[in-house]
């Protein structure tokens, strides 16, 4: 005999023998007026496959003719392009290589402060950050307990 599984099909018996929720009284026509405004929006601002099939079809067409001149005026945009991207190169190898010969520098600072200052208090804030967090772990559960007195004495 399990005790877990008499508990399961009891809370299950108690669960199935509970009436089935009911909707509230004013879902029904707060459903119909959403149903109402959103059809009484003009054509366009509908979504598109809602729209009259000739303005459809002419935004369909003017899409396909938007990206057929993008098609064709790509090639004289890279050809312009190039030197532009030339230079920008230029600026972020410049860029990059300061990035690099700071980052070494402040590594050379960094590594003896985290050996003889970090290293130390570090046990500490590990320490508070623990505590910390099994305050608010703490906390939150008597919150639970709280809200779930409230409730039950409902």
């Amino acid at each position: 005999m399990n005790p877990e599984l008499d508990l399961e099909k009891q809370m299950d018996r108690e669960l199935r023998s509970l009436p089935a929720p009911r909707a509230p009284e004013t879902l029904a026509p707060r459903v119909m007026a959403a149903i109402a405004a959103q059809t009484a929006l003009p054509w366009h601002r509908r979504p598109w496959f809602e729209w009259p099939r000739g303005w459809q079809v002419a935004s369909a067409a003017l899409t396909v003719v938007f990206f057929a001149v993008l098609m064709v005026l790509a090639p004289w945009r890279t050809l312009a392009g190039e030197e532009v991207v030339a230079r920008c190169a230029g600026q972020i190898e410049m860029w990059m290589a300061f990035i690099t010969d700071n980052a070494d520098r402040m590594l050379h600072i960094a590594l003896p402060l985290w050996s003889t200052l970090a290293q130390q208090y570090l046990i500490y804030a590990l320490a508070a950050a623990g505590t910390l967090m099994a305050t608010v772990i703490a906390l939150g559960s008597a919150a639970r307990q709280l809200v779930l007195k409230e409730i039950q004495s409902k």
